[in-house]
């Protein structure tokens, strides 16, 4: 990607390039011939389509409510439950560039099926067009936006809510850990809030799943994610893994607090020159003095040169800035767990109220029952009759 002077741009432009560990930061080259991907997009969708015969979703389209590198997003209305859902929609041709796209989405696919978390947005399906040009992913619909768009709307955020997020985004971060997979792109805008503060880590785009050692193989010197929130190893391609993460975690974290990205006040200009800063900087990004103790320390944290330093999303979970309101990272996970469990489980249907059966009472038939009832009408009527009698004047 070609460099811009423009601040918001390098905010939301994503990096996703391959280059040698050892080469000096610059322009990644083109594919090589071993590296085009020669199958068709037409082929791919139609591998894809034979994956989510189960998962189709009838439909109906409604106002874009986002744009990205990839697609844009429709509020969408599923027309077997009346549930409003998120639909990206992603138009492919053949050309070089939209079939490493379509392979790439292809993995965020793979990934999506496999998550089962409430602070990790949940998939419910893809669908592929008549034509073979369009796939859908299909997610549920979070009502309140990004954090990103909340700072936008309503300025920086209260440390208190900032606690909230980030003890769900660790909890969340954590299962991700787990699961082998990194995120390689945390950052405000891609954190959901639904309306009743439960945040959603989203966008899985520049996502991989580690292999049984903990790496991902060369994918590990590939340079992915927005600059303002990279680590210095990404940068530097020296190979990273979950803790890159950790490091995004921090940026995100100043973004809640600050109301914008870490390094913009530096005013770098390109993308080209802050990743250089970041790079080669011994400092951490700039904090507010204003900043809690507890806050001021877990940032330090995340944002250690060294990754092997810097603390798990387990072990932060642990850090008094996320306790600091008494709830335990064990309290945390459990009440996330819930969640899932009540997100899952089937609708209560409301039962009537009946007296239960007593032991060596026998069944009554439908005549005793309607005789019964009769005898309480006529009871009733006559006492009825005797209280109006009482109370007509003389």
């Amino acid at each position: 990607m070609g460099c811009t002077t423009s601040s918001s741009k390098i905010e939301t432009e994503v990096i996703n390039t391959r280059v040698p560990s050892n080469a000096p930061l610059q322009p990644a080259p083109s594919p090589s011939h071993s590296e085009v991907i020669t199958s068709s997009s037409s082929a791919i969708l139609k591998t894809e389509r034979e994956k989510q015969s189960t998962e189709r979703i009838s439909w109906r389209k409604g106002d874009l409510i986002g744009t990205g590198a990839n697609g844009r997003v429709y509020l969408g209305l599923e027309e077997d439950t009346g549930a409003i859902i998120a639909v990206k929609e992603i138009l492919f041709t053949n050309n070089q560039q939209d079939l490493e796209e379509l392979a790439q989405m292809q993995e965020e696919i793979e990934l999506l099926r496999s998550l089962h978390h409430p602070n990790i947005v949940t998939y419910l399906g893809t669908d592929v067009s008549d034509d073979d040009q369009t796939l859908y992913i299909f997610t549920e619909w979070v009502p309140g936006g990004s954090i990103q768009a909340l700072v936008t709307k309503f300025g920086k955020l209260s440390e208190a809510i900032v606690r909230k997020y980030v003890a769900q985004l660790l909890v969340g971060l954590d299962y991700l850990h787990e699961q082998q997979v990194i995120h390689r792109d945390i950052k405000a805008a891609n954190i959901l809030v639904d309306d009743r503060g439960t945040i959603k880590l989203a966008d899985f785009g520049s996502s991989k799943r580690m292999d049984s050692m903990g790496t991902m193989g060369n994918e590990n010197h590939s340079l992915r994610g927005t600059p303002y929130f990279m680590a210095p190893e990404v940068i530097m391609q020296t190979g990273h893994g979950r803790k890159a993460d950790i490091w995004s975690v921090g940026c995100t974290i100043l973004q809640m607090v600050t109301g914008q990205p870490p390094w913009k006040s530096l005013q770098l200009g390109t993308p080209a020159a802050l990743m250089f800063h970041i790079a080669n900087a011994q400092a951490p990004p700039p904090m507010p003095s204003a900043l809690s103790d507890h806050l001021r320390n877990l940032l330090l944290a995340t944002f250690s040169r060294d990754m092997n330093n810097r603390p798990t999303a387990n072990q932060l979970l642990e850090y008094p800035f996320v306790v600091a309101n008494g709830a335990s990272a064990e309290a945390i996970a459990a009440g996330a767990q819930g969640l899932l469990e009540r997100q899952n489980a089937p609708p209560e249907v409301p039962q009537r109220e009946s007296t239960p059966l007593r032991a060596g009472v026998p069944f009554a038939t439908m005549d005793q029952i309607h005789s019964v009832e009769e005898a309480a009408d006529q009871t009733l009527a006559r006492q009825a009759t005797g209280l109006l009698g009482n109370a007509l004047p003389l």
